[in-house]
């Protein structure tokens, strides 16, 4: 059985052995917030807004030592994120920020749509990697990738945007 970009995100925080997501809720989260509601192994933690969730995450990955997660929609739901991104790089905190981005049909269109902006470059100065990934077959791929490198040599943090057709 074929798995949805939704149910890969699951498994693969499942199998980083991820216990807490941080993160405020937005319809583009949908799919992988009803995967977390079923998997008893990992919690979600609404917060405020998404630079409280990105600094949580780093809380969280100071104090156990793994890796924070921090799950934020499109936008400005994504760049309010980028303070507590850039304490984790300058900390060498681990944290995996997801962004959940533009799906791939309309990306790069512009102002006509309306949370559509260049977040991998946003966010190349403060991370240690800083990748999109567009199709559901590379999703366990980016994951692993993004886990592996906050987690290893110097640890710091990692920006993966998820195209939301790629959850379907």
């Amino acid at each position: 059985m074929k798995l949805k970009g939704s149910q890969l995100v699951i498994e693969a925080l499942k199998a980083e052995a991820t216990s807490h997501v941080f993160g405020v809720s937005g319809s583009p989260l949908l799919s992988i917030l009803d995967g977390i509601y079923n998997e008893p192994r990992i919690r979600y933690i609404q917060a405020q807004h998404e630079q409280n969730a990105m600094f949580m995450a780093n809380g969280y990955a100071r104090a156990t030592r793994t890796a924070g997660v921090c799950l934020v929609s499109p936008g400005p739901g994504i760049t309010n994120c980028l303070s507590g991104v850039a304490q984790a790089y300058y900390t060498s905190t681990p944290s995996l920020l997801i962004g959940i981005e533009q799906d791939t049909l309309s990306y790069g269109l512009g102002s006509s749509v309306h949370h559509d902006l260049d977040a991998v470059s946003i966010f190349k100065p403060v991370t240690k990697l800083s990748l999109r990934v567009e199709r559901t077959d590379r999703l366990a791929e980016g994951l692993h990738a993004a886990f592996h490198t906050a987690l290893s040599g110097r640890k710091g943090p990692v920006y993966l945007g998820i195209a939301e057709n790629v959850l379907w």
